[in-house]
Parts: structure tokens; C-alpha cells; sequence
């Protein structure tokens, strides 16, 4: 069996999606991975992991580009003739969903990590309708959808995206409780947020906030971590940010590798968002490491902070709701050691990655299972051909399971 991960860009897999290869290679599957090269490839190569090298443009932007990815896409699914396509992103399955159409494999499944841009008031209605739209022709009559969250997975069926029966509920994409592990934070009190430095992230309410609390609260540090996307019309500024740590209003540790260490020096983890998250990575790695958190009472966010019990939701945009929840957790340490406890515990019992992945691996086989035997026999009647379509050459040196 052959599964081919359609994903925006090659960091995203190792953040995301390296469990779910591992389990599928367990599972008897021949992993092979689509995406747009950022950085280094050779990860992929040390554990024998194809890299297939698509156009994939940022965002829905460029229709000509978009146009050509199609085309990419769908010629690769005829020479590599995978028996699963999973397209992971709201982009990926609008146009791995179009492709799929054109070359017809077997089994596809939309994975939708959030709806990002559709889910906020300050995308535009008509793009909205655009992209809405060609999520409906990119869903063939067998897709499968999947889904990080009930709300995204009721939008989609109230605008008719899919029908209710060919959808699933997998919430997010997991998080390795083995490498993210509760640690005694920092004496001095830290309140971060990390992330992608966007405005619908909420970058400037934590701002906001800092400003609130810095008076009362001199020892706290309010901490940064993440960079601006320069890619994205929403991104905040380098001289926006610089100016915020020179007022003395936050700390700005910029792009870290080593998270776990991070969360682990935190007290506080606040996530003020009102983009169209899925689950978000950020309060998943949180939670792990035993942090209470603080975020918006908005999709995804719901799934990992229960009021109350993990952490505080607030209202979007709130800064001072905001700001009071972030108060109540820096005057009470044993608040903080209470619900970072629970948040652990959550973590573990329904968010560990290896748990995610079974489910997500079960799924691959039970609609592969569903296919009736002309549609196989059709899709193999020919040998796949994908010598030196790969940027990542196989090789046995140093097996999947041995990686983190």
C-alpha cells in the first residue's frame, strides 16, 4: 500500500505529521510525502522518506500558479498511483481535492488543520465565497473529509463541502507527551505566547495586556516567541516588535527549536487568537508540559483549555478579559499548579500523536477497505513509475522508528 502526504510546506511535517508516517510505515504502508521544499531535505533522506517537490504558492492568491499545482499534483498521483492521498491544509485539499478529480485515485482523504483565513472576519466576503466554492468542486463523490474540530466540520456541512456520513472527527494532529514533559518553571514569573507573529493571532491584545499587568506585576515578564511571516498581508512588522521590547512591554526570544525547554521556563501560556485554528499546535505543547493556559473562547482553542480547569477562554479581542485571566493565574501559584496538572493529564489521555495516529491509520484502512475491487484494479492496472521523481532518495541507513 502506497500513501502520498499532500502538506503546504516540508517544516510543517516534522511539527505535524512525523508520528502519523511512523504509524503508517508500521501499518504496512509505503510513505511517500508532496510539499513545497523549505530548507534542509536531508531529514527525509536519513530515514528513507521520498520528497516529492511540488509548486505549492502561498496562499490562494496567483490563480496561473494555483492553476499549475493542479497540474503538479495531478501528475504525480498518475506516476506515483498512490492508493491513499491525504492533503493536509485548507489550500492542500482545494488543490489536491482538484487534482484527485482529474487523475482519479482511489482513496482521498481531506484532512482540514483549521480553516484559517475562511474562519476570521477579516478575510473579505467575496474571497471567502471564492475559496467556499472551490472547496465544493474539490470534493469528489469518494472523498473523506477529516476534521480537527466539530465547529469547522459543521461549517462544512451546512455550506455543503461534504455530506455528514463521509466525515470524521480526529481532534488535531497530536502532540509526543514523551518529548514534552512538565518541568519547574522559571522563578520569575513568564506569560508567553508563541507562535506565527500575526495580527489574528492576537500578538498586539498580548501587548495590550503586558501594558495592563506590568505596573502591578513588575516582576513579570511577558515573552515572545515565533517570527513575523513576511508572506502574509496579517504578519506584524521586525520594527513593530522591536519597538514593543524597547517600550519594555515583552520579550522577543524570536525563532526556537528547542520549545520544550521554552514552555518548561514558562508559568503562563496564552494563546489570544481568532484565526481558524484546528487544534492548535501551541496549547497542545503547553498542555504536555503541565502549563495552564489562557486563550480565546474560539474554535480549536475549546478542545485543550476547559474553562475553569486547564486554563481561562475569554472573550476575542478582549483585552481586558484577557488581561484578568492572566491576573487571577500570577496571584495564585497553586491555581497555576492545579490546572497545569489537569492540563497534563488531558494531554496524555486524549492527545498523545501516537493516539491520534492509530485513529488517522485505522481510517486509511477502513476506507481502503470500503473499495470495491474494479476501482483497485483500475488504479493498479498499470506499474507505478517513480524512479527519480523524489528529492529524498530512500535509504535503509537508519530506520523511521529510531527518529524523534
Amino acid at each position: 500500500m502506497r500513501l502520498l502526504l499532500v502538506i503546504s510546506q516540508s517544516d510543517y511535517f516534522w511539527s505535524h505529521r512525523a508520528t502519523l508516517a511512523r504509524y503508517a510505515r508500521r501499518a504496512g504502508f509505503e510513505v511517500h510525502v508532496a510539499t513545497r521544499p523549505v530548507g534542509d531535505l536531508h531529514p527525509f533522506a536519513r530515514i528513507g522518506l521520498p520528497v516529492h517537490a511540488i509548486r505549492l504558492p502561498r496562499g490562494m492568491r496567483a490563480p496561473w500558479r494555483q492553476l499549475r499545482a493542479v497540474g503538479e499534483l495531478a501528475a504525480l498521483y498518475r506516476r506515483l498511483r498512490p492508493d491513499v492521498v491525504h492533503h493536509l491544509s485548507v489550500q492542500a485539499v482545494v488543490l489536491g481535492g482538484l487534482a484527485a478529480r482529474l487523475a482519479r485515485p482511489p482513496c482521498v482523504i481531506h484532512g482540514f488543520t483549521g480553516l484559517g483565513a475562511l474562519a476570521t472576519r477579516s478575510n473579505t466576503a467575496s474571497r471567502n465565497r471564492v475559496t467556499w466554492s472551490l472547496l465544493r468542486l474539490a470534493h469528489g463523490c469518494r472523498h473523506f473529509s477529516v476534521f480537527q474540530n466539530p465547529d469547522d466540520l459543521a461549517d462544512c456541512v451546512r455550506r455543503r463541502v461534504v455530506p455528514r456520513e463521509r466525515t470524521a472527527l480526529i481532534r488535531g494532529s497530536g502532540v509526543d507527551v514523551r518529548r514534552f514533559t512538565p518541568e519547574p518553571p522559571s522563578p520569575e514569573p513568564i506569560v508567553l505566547l508563541a507562535g506565527r507573529l500575526i495580527w489574528p493571532k492576537g500578538i498586539a491584545q498580548f501587548v495590550e495586556a503586558s501594558r495592563l499587568l506590568r505596573r502591578r506585576y513588575p516582576e513579570a515578564r511577558f515573552v515572545v516567541v515565533g517570527e513575523p511571516d513576511p508572506l502574509s498581508s496579517q504578519s506584524c512588522s521586525v520594527e513593530w516588535l522591536q519597538q514593543q521590547v524597547r517600550s519594555g512591554l515583552i520579550e522577543w526570544w524570536g525563532r526556537r527549536d528547542d520549545m520544550g525547554d521554552v514552555y518548561g521556563r514558562a508559568s503562563i501560556v496564552v494563546a489570544p487568537t481568532w484565526y481558524g485554528e484546528g487544534v492548535p499546535k501551541v496549547l497542545l505543547e503547553a498542555a504536555a508540559c503541565g502549563r495552564p493556559m489562557v486563550a480565546t473562547r474560539v474554535r480549536g482553542c475549546r478542545e485543550i483549555v476547559v474553562h475553569g480547569r486547564t486554563g481561562f477562554c475569554v472573550a476575542p479581542q478582549r483585552v481586558e478579559q484577557l488581561a484578568d485571566a492572566i491576573e487571577r493565574l500570577l496571584r495564585d501559584d497553586e491555581l497555576r499548579e492545579q490546572m497545569g496538572r489537569r492540563a497534563r493529564a488531558l494531554a496524555v489521555s486524549r492527545f498523545d500523536d501516537r493516539r491520534i495516529a492509530r485513529q488517522t491509520v485505522d481510517l486509511y484502512l477502513e476506507r481502503l477497505g470500503a473499495l470495491d475491487d474494479r476501482t483497485m484494479k483500475r488504479w493498479n492496472r498499470q506499474p507505478a513509475h517513480v524512479a527519480g521523481a523524489s528529492l529524498a532518495v530512500p535509504s535503509p541507513a537508519l530506520p523511521f522508528d529510531d527518529v524523534a
